[in-house]
């Protein structure tokens, strides 16, 4: 026999129902046509993964180099909690900074080779763990997503046996837009490094960072841009 009471908690529609009605507005801030609405929703908080910089920080996850090195191939090890990685995030070190390409599901206790894009044309150097970087802006994670699904759809068209796919991106294009993005603020990085760039810009998002701060209680947010 079917207890309705569990029918109805394991129903997805009802529990987003219901989390949906519990959404409250905390406090509406707003500079320069960007407005946050601090809200708060009711339910379960606890994520049953940690997102990449909070196992960094948490020293959950270690990110190296490949024994032999590889541009496009970085390796996760996890320890005893699940992590996710999301497309975009950024490791810095190593032997070049890198942009992670896909989201990836991180089992507890795995050691996974992960997809990535390099963020530093002119720096190949003996170093080999990276930390957790800036996340990439939205413009070069756009680029990088279409570029992956770009060369899925071309491996997928070769002829013969079904292949593993690749999540590769065009290497060449996120360097060339790293290089016009030096060509327009009119400074040039040694190694040609996005996150070189993002520190110039440090002094501004700190001024965004403290119009916009965090209330008690938030646990979730809407945007508005332009009015």
């Amino acid at each position: 026999m079917t207890n309705p009471a569990s029918t109805a908690t394991a129903d997805p529609r009802a529990a987003l129902s219901r989390t949906l009605g519990s959404i409250r507005q905390l406090v509406t801030l707003e500079r320069d046509g960007l407005v946050l609405i601090a809200l708060h929703g009711a339910g379960p908080q606890a994520a049953g993964y940690l997102t990449f910089e909070a196992a960094a920080s948490a020293n959950a996850i270690e990110v190296h180099e490949l024994a032999d090195g590889s541009v496009g191939t970085v390796e996760a090890v996890t320890k005893q909690q699940t992590v996710v990685l999301f497309a975009g995030d950024a490791i810095t070190g190593g032997k070049q900074n890198r942009i992670i390409n896909i989201t990836m599901w991180l089992a507890a206790n795995t050691t996974t080779a992960i997809p990535v894009s390099c963020l530093e044309a002119h720096r190949w150097d003996s170093g080999s763990r990276f930390s957790c970087g800036r996340k990439v802006d939205y413009a070069l994670r756009a680029r990088v997503n279409r570029s992956v699904g770009d060369q899925a759809r071309a491996e997928a068209a070769m002829p013969g046996p079904s292949r593993q796919r690749s999540f590769r991106s065009d290497q060449g294009a996120v360097w060339s837009e790293i290089s016009a993005r030096e060509t327009r603020a009119g400074s040039a990085s040694p190694t040609a490094a996005l996150h070189d760039l993002y520190a110039q810009e440090s002094d501004d998002l700190a001024a965004f960072s403290r119009a916009f701060p965090c209330p008690p209680g938030a646990n979730g947010l809407a945007v508005g841009i332009g009015g």
